[in-house]
């Protein structure tokens, strides 16, 4: 918890110290100028700020404004939502802002992508996304957003339970900006510190952590200060010094209380009231747990709740209240239900809204039947003529209706079977060119390839005897090699036997010899096995059409290829850093549309994002694969 202090505020440091840039808009870039400030003290502030400067840049069509806006939305959400949201904002303000690649915000994006990759704890992606940064900041020979990145890459190391590689970023910064005034100063010596704690080397972690809180108190950074007071207190707390680390906490919990930081503070409270409870003094641990626990109610954080709720059931234990202690640990398992059941509870509460909408209406059709029928009360003759009407029209209405209803069904189901019986035809006809391939590979290499090595021997006999006719058994022999590499090509025996991942594995190495030696690496990631040999196969084929256009057409010096099988996506990534290709090229070249033609069959989806001369990325994603029924398959 002491290392997770640093983490919320660190972020809006990152992209300060490059935010600027030159404007004929005074307005907006004192806008983008003062935002940051507003984001870590008021953020109902900052939130009509960056509205204010999303509407006047689309009305003056300003992009540096737009992307800034768009970039402010993106880290809120990153705060205040989860790490999949803040991806997805990311994406879309990639994806849709025009020219946003020659924007100087441009890195910043991808650094709060990697941020968001640690979250997850997906270190692997998130190390992509800072060298996406990285090779931004190099190519705009941009040294702050290169010290941006670096921080980043660093904190990094820190959440990857690597604090030596964490601190080494760390100092590199600091030696690159020596001045007492550079900004990141006071975070980077509190980054440091709560390295140290990690490690057990607590007076040297006092040691840094003290520099960091002296410099955010000469510079007011109240966030700095606060979370230097935190990493102090837990190194205080670890060489036994608890009294001191409980003060140090109060007055962290007070400069949180300035500056509005609602989720923080909760954790000071109940690292306090952890405290407390570790020093044998159960009743100011119930103080200060109760604290953590209203303002956590107050803001909605269920999990700081659930935290607070094991604290008072603990100290209530040790006070021997068994009524009460008794009484959170039932809270407890109640929140825990509701948290590993919201989506149960979500679906529970929109169908009590149907039924109450339902019920509504049905009271009102029923007031207006006894309305209705009071009127015709008075009228015995005009009653019977409204009631026949009203049989006939009910009549014909109910005939029409189920009429259509009956053409509608059928029409649905002629269409439903249409397309089924093309997906099943179209995998057939798939089948027989695999099973065609497969016929030839086998006739390539029992055939022709044994016939050329009884050729090979035959030729080697006559050479023994003394004619030189070496080179046409060398040629015989390369012959065969090709032959049976045509032949493991057409049929990748390695897909059928070990699965997708490994098939591609040895593709990429076969990949990586010769003139393209190191050009391609490979992540994977499996959260369910992929069983179905047909859609396994159309993935394959379509890494061969990707990895093969890179090697002839891109002129590339390196290239990723990433493979994500999840549960509710199977996602297939190529990208390169080599010359990128036209719009003209994307919609027409026969690759791409072999590619299309494939994944058609399983309602696959293929994305291009393709810049002049700084490469290419194209994406292939299978969504909800496992429910989708692709083809009958019997």
């Amino acid at each position: 918890m002491f290392l997770r202090s640093i983490v919320t505020v660190q972020f809006l440091f990152l992209f300060v110290s490059v935010i600027a840039q030159s404007s004929h808009k005074p307005e907006i870039d004192s806008l983008i100028k003062n935002i940051p400030a507003q984001m870590r003290s008021n953020e109902a502030v900052a939130v009509k700020m960056i509205d204010q400067l999303g509407g006047l840049s689309a009305r003056e069509k300003h992009l540096h404004g737009i992307t800034q806006a768009a970039f402010f939305r993106c880290w809120l959400t990153y705060r205040n939502g989860s790490a999949d949201a803040a991806i997805r904002s990311i994406d879309s303000a990639l994806a849709n802002i025009n020219a946003i690649e020659t924007d100087s915000s441009l890195a910043n994006f991808y650094i709060l992508k990697g941020q968001c990759y640690v979250k997850k704890t997906q270190f692997n992606f998130a190390q992509l996304a800072f060298k996406r940064a990285l090779s931004i900041a190099e190519q705009k020979n941009d040294v702050a957003l290169r010290t941006s990145t670096m921080i980043s890459i660093g904190w990094a190391y820190m959440e990857d339970g690597k604090p030596k590689e964490a601190i080494g970023f760390f100092e590199t910064v600091l030696k690159a900006n020596p001045a007492e005034s550079y900004p990141n100063r006071a975070l980077l010596l509190c980054n440091i510190a709560a390295c140290y704690n990690t490690m057990g080397n607590f007076t040297t972690a006092s040691t840094y952590a003290s520099r960091g809180i002296a410099l955010a108190r000469s510079q007011g950074a109240m966030g700095d200060l606060a979370n230097g007071l935190n990493i102090l207190a837990h190194s205080f707390y670890q060489q036994g010094n608890t009294e001191k680390a409980i003060a140090l906490l109060k007055e962290a919990s007070m400069y949180r209380q300035k500056i509005a930081d609602p989720s923080m503070l909760a954790s000071d409270y109940l690292e306090l009231a952890n405290l407390y409870l570790k020093n044998n003094q159960p009743a100011l641990a119930i103080e200060w747990s109760t604290k953590a626990k209203d303002s956590s109610l107050q803001h909605s954080n269920a999990l700081k709740v659930l935290a607070a709720y094991e604290l008072l059931a603990n100290a209530y234990e040790v006070e021997k209240d068994a009524a009460s202690s008794l009484e959170f640990y039932k809270k407890i398992l109640h929140l825990k239900d509701s948290l590993s059941d919201e989506k149960y509870n979500q679906s529970m509460a929109s169908m009590q809204v149907e039924f109450e909408a339902q019920k509504k209406q049905s009271e009102n059709l029923e007031l207006k039947k006894e309305n209705l029928e009071s009127k015709l009360r008075n009228a015995s003759q005009q009653r019977w003529m409204i009631l026949l009407g009203s049989g006939i029209v009910l009549f014909l209405f109910t005939g029409v209706y189920l009429q259509q209803r009956t053409k509608n069904s059928y029409r649905a189901k002629i269409i439903q079977q249409q397309l089924l019986e093309q997906k099943r035809r179209a995998r057939d006809i798939m089948a027989a060119e695999e099973n065609e391939r497969s016929r030839i590979a086998a006739d390539l290499h029992d055939g022709v390839c044994q016939t050329l090595a009884v050729a090979s021997m035959q030729l080697r006999n006559i050479s023994a005897e003394g004619s030189p006719i070496s080179s046409v058994d060398d040629l015989i022999n390369q012959a065969g090699k090709d032959i049976r590499d045509i032949s493991h090509k057409i049929t990748p025996e390695l897909l059928l036997k070990e699965g997708l991942a490994k098939a591609i594995q040895r593709s990429i190495a076969n990949l990586n010899v010769g003139e393209n030696k190191d050009m391609f690496s490979f992540i994977y990631y499996e959260e369910v096995p992929l069983e179905d040999n047909i859609l396994s196969l159309v993935i394959y084929r379509c890494f061969q059409e990707l990895t093969t256009n890179i090697v002839k057409h891109a002129d590339a010096k390196k290239a990723v290829v990433q493979l994500g099988i999840y549960t509710d996506e199977i996602q297939l990534m190529a990208e390169d850093d080599g010359k990128g290709f036209s719009n003209e090229l994307m919609q027409t070249g026969l690759g791409l549309q072999n590619i299309r033609r494939r994944i058609s069959l399983f309602s696959g989806t293929l994305t291009i994002d393709s810049i002049t001369q700084k490469g290419t990325t194209i994406t292939i994603s299978f969504k909800d694969w496992k429910n989708k029924i692709f083809y009958d398959a019997s």
